[in-house]
C-alpha cells in the first residue's frame, strides 16, 4: 500500500514536471476589439449602414515555453459586413480573409501577456438587424472562438451637445467695463450718470443662449445686471455680473467761474463755444468742507468713527459739467479710503479729484460708556498727584 502511494506520487510529480502549464486571463484567450471613427465600441454599442469599423485581434495567453499558432483551423463569419481590403496604419497585417477562411500567415512561436495577430476592415452593409463578427483560431492544437455583436441602428446617433457657456464679447452702451471684457472673467464694475444703457453680448461657440441684454434702465445709486449664458447642452451655465453705480448729474448751482490757475480747468473754448471747466467750486465729505485750492487735486479727510458711507457733496465749477465718483464710499476704521471725482467739462477736457478719506477709530468704552482716554489720564493725574504729595509728607517727616 505504501509503494502505491510513492509510485502515485512520482506519477504526478512527473505530469506537472514535463506537460507545460497553462494560465489565462480569462477562459478565452482571444481578444477582439473594434473601433468606428476611433472610438472603441462595446456589447452595447450601435452602428449604421457604411460605418467602417477597424479591428485588432489579439490574444491573452501564457505558456511555458511560447504557444504556436496553427496554420490552418482558422475560420470567420461576418453577418451583415463585408471585408475591407484596407492598409490599416501602414500595418501590415499576418490576419487576412478569404472565402470564410482566416489566413494568419505561418506558423509562428509568441510568448508574452499580449499578442497582436492582426488587424483587419469590415463594414456595415445593412441598414438593420445585428451585425456579427465570429473568429475561430487553432492555438496549441485548440480551438478557441470569439464573437461580436452591434445591433444596427437606422437612426444615426445624436452628436453631443456643446459645453461652451462664455461670451466672445459684452459690451454696455455709453459706459467702459472695468476690468476691460475678458471671456474668463464674470465679473465687472462701472460707474455713469446715464440713466439707461443697452448690454450687447455674443457667445463664444454660437450655439449657447443668452439671457439678460437688451435695455436696461439704471436708478441713482447701486445697479447689478447679469448676464446669464446657457451651453447647448442645456445645464452648463455661466454668469457674468456687472456692478453699475450711477451717479447724479451735477445741477452746476454756485458758482460758474471755476479757477483758471490749472491747466486742466478752463472758463471757455472759442474754437467750439462750449466749456471747457472742469472745476469743483465746493466739495463736502459727509458735511466735512473740503478746502479746494487751485492747482491741487489730491486731499485728506478725516470724518468720525460714527460715519460709515461717505456722502459726497459738490457743485460744479460750470452748470453743463458733468461728475462721477468711485472708490471706497463704504469707509473701513482707520485707513485711507480713497474716492475719486471726476469732473468732465462741456467740451470733453477732464478733472480728476483724489479724496483720501480716513474714519476714525472706536474709542474703547470703560464703565458707563467712560472712553477709556479719560479713565487712563484720570489714573496717570492720580498718580502724579499721589507721588507729589508722598514725596511733600516724606520731607516734612
Amino acid at each position: 500500500m505504501r509503494n502505491k502511494k510513492i509510485y502515485l506520487f512520482i506519477i504526478f510529480a512527473f505530469m506537472f514536471i514535463i506537460m507545460p502549464s497553462k494560465t489565462y486571463a480569462d477562459d478565452n484567450p482571444l481578444i477582439l476589439e473594434c473601433s468606428v471613427d476611433g472610438k472603441t465600441l462595446n456589447e452595447k454599442s450601435t452602428v449604421k449602414k457604411d460605418d467602417k469599423l477597424t479591428c485588432e485581434l489579439d490574444i491573452n495567453y501564457q505558456v511555458e515555453g511560447g504557444i504556436t499558432i496553427e496554420a490552418s483551423g482558422h475560420s470567420y463569419k461576418l453577418t451583415n459586413f463585408k471585408v475591407l481590403n484596407e492598409k490599416i496604419d501602414d500595418y501590415d497585417s499576418l490576419l487576412s480573409m478569404d472565402s470564410n477562411e482566416l489566413n494568419l500567415g505561418y506558423k509562428q512561436v509568441l510568448s508574452g501577456d499580449k499578442v497582436l495577430l492582426g488587424k483587419f476592415m469590415v463594414q456595415v452593409n445593412k441598414d438593420s438587424g445585428d451585425a456579427t463578427i465570429y473568429i475561430k483560431v487553432s492555438i496549441n492544437k485548440e480551438a478557441y472562438d470569439i464573437t461580436n455583436t452591434y445591433k444596427i441602428s437606422d437612426t444615426p446617433q445624436e452628436p453631443e451637445k456643446d459645453t461652451d457657456a462664455t461670451l466672445k464679447s459684452l459690451s454696455l452702451s455709453g459706459i467702459t467695463l472695468s476690468p476691460s471684457f475678458n471671456s474668463n472673467t464674470t465679473q465687472y464694475t462701472a460707474t455713469t450718470t446715464n440713466s439707461s444703457t443697452e448690454v450687447t453680448a455674443t457667445s463664444t461657440s454660437g450655439k449657447a443662449t443668452i439671457v439678460g441684454t437688451g435695455k436696461k434702465s439704471l436708478s441713482v445709486g447701486k445697479n447689478t445686471i447679469s448676464v446669464v449664458v446657457t451651453a447647448e447642452d442645456g445645464t452648463t451655465k455661466k454668469t457674468y455680473t456687472i456692478n453699475i453705480t450711477r451717479n447724479s448729474q451735477s445741477s452746476g448751482s454756485g458758482s460758474s467761474s471755476g479757477s483758471s490757475s490749472s491747466s486742466n480747468p478752463g472758463s471757455s473754448n472759442p474754437s467750439t463755444n462750449k466749456s471747457n471747466n472742469s472745476s469743483l467750486s465746493s466739495l463736502k465729505i459727509s458735511g466735512t468742507n473740503v478746502k479746494l485750492k487751485p492747482g491741487v487735486y489730491e486731499y485728506s479727510v478725516t470724518v468720525p468713527n460714527t460715519i460709515t458711507t461717505a456722502n459726497v457733496e459738490y457743485v460744479t465749477g460750470d452748470k453743463n459739467a458733468t461728475v462721477s465718483i468711485d472708490g471706497d464710499t463704504d469707509l473701513s476704521e482707520g485707513n485711507y479710503n480713497q474716492i475719486t471725482v471726476t469732473v468732465t467739462a462741456q467740451d470733453g477736457s477732464i478733472t480728476v479729484y483724489k479724496i483720501n478719506v480716513r474714519r476714525n477709530m472706536t474709542s474703547p468704552q470703560l464703565g458707563v460708556g467712560i472712553p477709556a482716554s479719560i479713565i487712563f489720564l484720570g489714573i496717570v493725574g492720580a498718580l502724579i498727584y499721589f507721588k507729589v504729595k508722598n514725596k511733600s509728607y516724606i520731607q516734612k517727616i
